[in-house]
């Protein structure tokens, strides 16, 4: 159960809708750019620093996820997983889609947290 909870923690990070027929892509070919934003942000959940976790949030994330959401869910994750170890991350799978005419680039990651099981 906590690692699913990291996995939609990182999908609600990264917040990017994925069509049926989206392509994978090769994870060295978004790590360059990926790693650095997803490791700010949770780092930034692991304190509640709002600002530093949008730091590179596109609006539509910003709209999404206001700051007393952003907070209630990482308090939830801190309850329920801990706190997130840096630099544990490790990119799983990354994958493009175009939705309503928009591409996007999704990343999801592995991660850990210091009371996992």
């Amino acid at each position: 159960m906590s690692k699913k909870l990291g996995l939609l923690l990182m999908a609600l990070l990264m917040v990017l809708i994925l069509a049926s027929c989206a392509k994978t892509v090769d994870q060295s070919e978004v790590a360059g750019y990926a790693d650095p934003a997803a490791e700010r942000m949770l780092l930034a959940a692991n304190v509640d620093d709002y600002a530093k976790y949008m730091e590179t949030a596109n609006d539509q994330l910003k709209a999404a996820l206001p700051e007393a959401k952003c907070n209630e869910t990482n308090k939830l994750i801190r309850d329920k997983i801990g706190t997130y170890v840096p630099g544990s991350k490790q990119i799983k799978n990354a994958a493009r889609a175009t939705q309503n005419g928009q591409k996007y680039m999704s990343v999801q990651y592995t991660a850990k947290y210091t009371d996992e099981p």
